[in-house]
């Protein structure tokens, strides 16, 4: 059908054209597209997904061998020296990789309490469309190459009937699709986003809390619900479900339903059986080759102190381009509690993670120079990549350039010690916590330029000079 219209248009509809290529690639492209505003970095998964199955189906098109633990940098890499496709092609790729590799499986928070690493909603809106208008063109050239579909010059987007999360969540209650719930488990991740990226507070309040925990377990609930849905039990005989148990249902399953129901459950403090659940599923999500479930189970091995099956894992992530398992080898060589320390290996992972493009290893590369504990002190060096890595928008690095600028990285380092001296002094922790609470303020009111005659960030109404300035 795609071919018959090219021959009379030149303009044609991009969810309508997607389908010329399999199945998988244009159903995660219709996801992409008609979750792009709802659940930005859902989209931004499924055109990852798209880029990857499009590289994949061009190499085998044209007879190129790829390797089993390929990654989608030296696949792009090697279609484009192949001449497969042109420079600018190639830089839509990786565009569409980088951006995703951004906000895809970013790692959850320890503790509800920590600042949010969250992308404001414009900025990510933005991204994403961006990303999409790339996807557009990217589709025309491999048509070209692999379907021989000549003629179409470009690709109108297709504006789908805009669904809220609420209306993801709403939905997802009386229907019984396990894609269904899985939308409303992702619905519900980004409404805990926006939540977390509001509350900056090193504390939050007990309602808070609770509040937190609540949209945690909802997420869990309709990610669990999507891999028993997923999982079909009833074609099983009853005898075997009594016998197998729980874990039936992992193995029957989408590995994504798995990887993101661990990824709710083991972070945070929301039970003990269900966090026993979430490595249960992690591993199975590994066993099913999915390469975030690894990096995942790597770091929980890691912090159990399993060392050699969280190596094994982390450097089958990395081989296989999951560069946020290069945290976890920098540890692993860094800390001294696997093995000997080896900076120099320690700082060879990171390097890898920068050379690909994973921005928080140019973040945590920059931090570890400066602080120089677990790499050698060089602030010169480790200022530098700060900076590379905040000018492209990392929030961390922002954060850590803003507190050693100039005199107040020495104002800051001396209140932080005047904190630590004080709880080593026994002092109370309310007054401990209200001199850290000040301390914050005093760091929001410089990023913000508050005047002294204005009204203090704390929001306590009195002016900023007569308040958390003192």
């Amino acid at each position: 059908m795609v071919s018959e219209l090219a021959v009379s248009t030149t303009v044609m509809d991009d969810v309508e054209f997607v389908q010329c290529f399999n199945g998988v690639i244009a159903a995660h492209y219709q996801e992409a597209a008609r979750y792009q505003k709802a659940l930005p970095e859902f989209a931004l998964m499924r055109m990852r997904q798209v880029v990857e199955g499009l590289c994949l189906e061009l190499a085998s098109h044209v007879g190129l061998n790829v390797a089993a633990d390929h990654t989608l940098i030296k696949l792009i890499k090697d279609l484009k020296d192949s001449g497969k496709f042109k420079k600018a092609i190639a830089d839509d790729l990786h565009h569409i990789r980088i951006q995703a590799n951004k906000f895809v499986h970013v790692e959850k928070l320890e503790s509800p309490g920590q600042p949010s690493k969250v992308q404001s909603g414009t900025e990510l809106a933005d991204i994403v469309q961006s990303c999409r208008t790339a996807l557009c063109r990217v589709l025309v050239a491999f048509a070209c190459s692999i379907k021989n579909v000549t003629g179409i010059t470009e690709l109108l987007q297709r504006q789908f009937t805009v669904m809220s999360q609420e209306e993801l969540i709403a939905k997802a209650v009386t229907s019984l699709k396990p894609n269904d719930k899985f939308l409303a488990g992702v619905a519900v991740d980004a409404i805990t986003r926006d939540f977390l990226s509001k509350e900056v507070g090193l504390l939050l309040t007990e309602q808070q809390k609770f509040h937190y925990f609540s949209l945690q377990r909802l997420a869990a609930t309709f990610y669990l619900a999507a891999i028993e849905l997923d999982a079909n039990l009833d074609e099983v005989p009853s005898q075997y479900l009594s016998e197998i148990g729980d874990g039936l249902a992992f193995t029957r399953c989408d590995p994504e339903y798995l990887f993101r129901f661990a990824d709710v459950v083991v972070h945070g403090d929301i039970g003990d059986e269900l966090k026993a659940k979430g490595v249960t599923a992690l591993e199975s999500a590994a066993k099913k080759g999915h390469v975030p479930a690894k990096a995942l189970l790597a770091g929980i091995y890691y912090q159990n102190a399993n060392y050699e099956p969280a190596l094994k894992l982390a450097l089958a992530a990395v081989d296989a381009g999951e560069f946020r398992a290069v945290k976890i080898l920098f540890c692993y060589y860094a800390e001294g509690n696997a093995c000997a320390i080896d900076k120099t290996m320690a700082r060879r992972y990171l390097d890898i993670g920068v050379e690909n493009g994973y921005l928080p290893a140019l973040t945590l590369l920059g931090q570890e120079l400066c602080i120089g504990e677990r790499l050698d002190k060089q602030n010169a060096a480790g200022l530098q990549y700060l900076q590379q890595a905040a000018e492209q928008g990392d929030p961390d690095a922002i954060k850590f350039v803003s507190l050693f600028d100039g005199t107040k990285e020495r104002e800051m380092q001396e209140r932080v010690q005047t904190l630590l001296t004080q709880l080593k002094s026994h002092e109370t922790i309310q007054q401990v916590m209200i001199e850290a609470k000040r301390l914050q303020n005093r760091q929001l009111a410089y990023q913000q330029k508050v005047g002294v005659n204005d009204l203090c960030p704390c929001k306590s109404g009195k002016k900023y000079k007569k308040c958390c300035k003192k």
